[in-house]
């Protein structure tokens, strides 16, 4: 959904970026996050973990170079990437 005015994101560097749609992002099936910010100026797409956390609550685990996502209650994967 487009947004109603600009939004603007700082960056750690000082510089800002407009944000020009919000909206829900299907992970997987079951990881949903809501309310995510698009920013076109990014050429990779960031991902917010404490969202995805507090949205979906998997259990979220970072080997070096690898990051996995596991459903709480199952201990099952539910996103894996590298």
């Amino acid at each position: 959904m487009k947004t109603n005015r600009p939004i603007m994101v700082g960056l750690p560097h000082g510089s800002t970026k407009v944000v020009i749609c919000i909206g829900n992002m299907k992970l997987t099936n079951d990881i949903v996050p809501r309310d995510v910010l698009y920013v076109p100026d990014f050429k990779r797409s960031l991902l917010s973990i404490s969202k995805v956390l507090s949205d979906t609550k998997p259990v979220a685990y970072f080997p070096t170079n690898a990051f996995l996502l596991q459903d709480s209650i199952s201990k099952g994967n539910v996103a894996e990437g590298y």
